[in-house]
């Protein structure tokens, strides 16, 4: 190998010319837009730690969207108002649809598939495991209802 300089010259100045004449290839990458912004945003005055405790409680609650503030106490979330739990909810729930909907796409005709994620701030949220728990719910609910209704 021979490391002179002439090589290292006629090299860079090639490299150059390419890019003068306008014949270097574009990048063809194409990224979608961020929604960690907006997340930061949105929830600024969450913390991580309150963000996991909302969705851990939120796994243990039959009907959870009808029993925020019972979600919140059991968080330890008391001084959250009801709009803010309610806007975490709905960002909850549209974000795990969404990322199960780009999981089932992504993985179409693939036998072992990845469980659905995405991030709130910093945490980390499994939307397969969190919509899971909430439908397991729905038919103890149902059942429940019932069994209250003929009680009364």
């Amino acid at each position: 190998m021979n490391f002179s300089k002439s090589n290292r010259d006629k090299s860079s100045s090639s490299e150059s010319e390419s890019e003068d004449e306008g014949t270097a290839a574009p990048s063809a990458v194409k990224t979608r837009p961020s929604t960690a912004k907006k997340s930061v945003k949105e929830f600024r005055h969450w913390s991580d730690n309150e963000i996991r405790a909302f969705v851990k409680s939120f796994k243990k609650f039959p009907n959870a969207e009808n029993r925020l503030q019972e979600v919140a106490e059991d968080a330890d979330l008391h001084e959250k108002s009801m709009t803010d739990l309610k806007n975490m909810w709905h960002r909850l729930k549209d974000s795990c649809e969404n990322a199960v909907c780009e999981a089932n796409k992504e993985n179409a005709g693939v036998k072992t598939s990845k469980s659905a994620s995405f991030k709130i701030k910093g945490v980390a949220i499994n939307a397969t495991q969190l919509l899971k728990s909430q439908e397991d719910f729905e038919s103890l609910v149902k059942v429940v209802s019932v069994l209250d209704s003929a009680y009364k």
